[in-house]
């Protein structure tokens, strides 16, 4: 045998190359999150941890850090509006985690675009620079829009966008699909179906309403819908970006398939409450909705709009066997991501 048999080393020097060698693999596993400090973003960079990554997410100056800080999670700190920090920053970085997202729905469609179109863009313009192999953008399942069957749809499914948000989800994917299509590197976009856990503000209002002691209902019919812990969201994107058949590709992930009467159910049985269910009719909800629309400018988000009862009062299921067959599985039921969102306060 040539060379160094570090089987014959002393229990210390063995423990030693082993540390090394771990350490090493870290290294070679580098990644960086863009919109690290958001909901779903941490939540990424978390599970990007727990799988071994060496991982950097960026964030804007003023960003909330305090969860990431409990995770000791590294950072940087940069001006988004300079191509060149962005490009140093991913530079060394193989793989790119794009998890930008403007929480605030009720914009006009060039305000959508700043962050969800250009922004992105941008940063994939810069990876490419960087000479990064892979970009991982984490889109959502709302570029189909609601003009859509009741049945569980798949990837195949043409989307059909229906109001501004959607459009400008729809844009943002085929944009990045068209600049990495001139480009050598490979783009991978999650599309996660409704999503539940700690540090959601989207879901924050209906959880509020079960805690002052009624469930709202958008009509007379149980919707159904595909939902996913969040956890489960940030291990997709970990799962496709060691995937190497995942070049190009779209996926759909989703954890359980569940009713907004079931998801109330299971509350009552965590929490040993039952709160009285209120149906509301959808065309009142949808008229008062476009009313909250005139009403506020952009610089407001409403507590209700057309938007937030489409998603309320329409069938959004989900077919997920493509990245199943692929070899991924959700941890996490619908049980398990309201436990962990109420454990969060």
């Amino acid at each position: 045998m040539t060379g160094l048999d570090f089987r014959k080393l002393p229990v210390s020097g063995w423990a030693l190359t082993m540390n090394l060698h771990n350490l090493k693999a870290q290294q070679d596993k580098r990644a960086i999150v863009f919109g690290g400090s958001g909901f779903i973003g941490s939540h990424v960079t978390e599970q990007l941890m727990l799988a071994g990554h060496n991982v950097c997410a960026v964030v804007r100056s003023g960003s909330d850090t305090r969860f990431l800080q409990s995770i000791s999670a590294r950072t940087q700190e940069i001006d988004f509006s300079c191509p060149q920090q962005i490009t140093d920053a991913i530079a060394s970085h193989e793989t790119v985690f794009c998890c930008l997202a403007n929480p605030k729905h009720h914009q006009s469609m060039d305000g959508l675009r700043e962050i969800e179109v250009r922004l992105s863009a941008k940063i994939l313009e810069s990876a490419i620079a960087a000479g990064a192999k892979r970009f991982m953008l984490l889109s959502t399942v709302m570029v189909y829009g609601f003009s859509r069957p009741a049945r569980a749809i798949d990837e195949s499914y043409p989307p059909k966008p229906t109001y501004t948000f959607n459009r400008v989800a729809l844009e943002r994917e085929e944009t990045l699909k068209a600049i990495a299509g001139k480009n050598n590197i490979e783009l991978v976009i999650l599309r996660p179906s409704n999503t539940i856990g700690k540090r959601d503000i989207q879901m924050a209002q209906l959880f509020g309403s079960y805690r002052q002691g009624f469930f709202p209902v958008f009509g007379r019919k149980e919707i159904l819908f595909s939902g996913i812990d969040t956890r489960d969201i940030g291990r997709a994107m970990v799962f496709l970006a060691e995937l190497a058949e995942a070049s190009n590709q779209t996926y759909l992930v989703k954890g359980f398939d569940t009713s907004w009467i079931k998801l109330k159910t299971s509350l009552d049985t965590i929490s040993g409450k039952n709160p009285k269910i209120i149906k509301l009719p959808v065309a009142v909800l949808k008229a008062f909705g476009f009313l909250c629309e005139q009403l506020l400018p952009y610089s407001s988000e409403p507590q209700l709009s057309r938007f937030s009862v489409a998603v309320m009062s329409t069938h959004t299921l989900f077919d997920t066997r493509k990245i199943a067959d692929a070899g991924f599985a959700p941890h996490y039921s619908l049980e398990d991501a309201l436990k962990d969102y109420l454990d969060d306060g």
